[in-house]
């Protein structure tokens, strides 16, 4: 019997992940994790987030979608100065981990931790300024009288909800301040 002389390739298949790219179709609790974490692998289309993948995703990909989302919800709702400060330290720190993975330079892994740092600083700054997210979510559900599953809305959905609850309270402060003026007239 005569062998085969050439070699058989074998054939790799590597899964190629599905990216959120949008605040239309981006779930908040995705983008509340990625943020609260600075890992972009939660924009990942996954079934289950318990283990992210470690390989075989595209990891410009996913700086490329995380910068069109922030700029869709910053053009859409707008930006604190605070807020704007925190995404350019994650920006520089995303730019430094793609350096590191495309030049295989683990000298960057200081330049890495700086980085970290400096947004986990800020992060806890405006945590502290901020509602907890369940907690946020706990108010909007009691106020708006309606179910929220932050593992189904989009972002862009959520914070509509948001504007809605705070033109709710704007109208509600603008009547008690009329009715307080007329009983003080009475």
């Amino acid at each position: 019997m005569k062998k085969n002389s050439k070699k058989q390739k074998k054939k790799v298949i590597i899964k190629q992940y599905q990216v959120y790219d949008s605040i239309e179709d981006l779930i908040v609790w995705n983008f509340k994790k990625a943020q609260s974490t600075n890992d972009l692998r939660y924009l990942l289309v996954l079934d289950n987030y318990k283990e992210l993948p470690l390989k075989n995703y595209d990891a410009s990909k996913l700086f490329k979608a995380w910068k069109k989302i922030n700029d869709e919800f910053i053009d859409e709702f707008g930006f604190t100065e605070k807020q704007q400060l925190i995404y350019d330290k994650m920006l520089q720190l995303d730019f430094v981990r793609a350096d590191k993975i495309i030049k295989k330079d683990k000298s960057l892994d200081n330049k890495i931790r700086m980085y970290k740092r400096e947004i986990e600083d800020l992060l806890k700054d405006s945590n502290q300024e901020q509602q907890s997210f369940e907690k946020q979510v706990g108010i909007l559900i009691v106020n708006l009288k309606i179910p929220i599953d932050t593992r189904k809305i989009t972002v862009k959905e959520y914070y509509y909800l948001i504007e809605l609850y705070e033109e709710q309270i704007k109208q509600h402060n603008e009547t008690n301040k009329k009715l307080n003026k007329n009983k003080g007239r009475s």
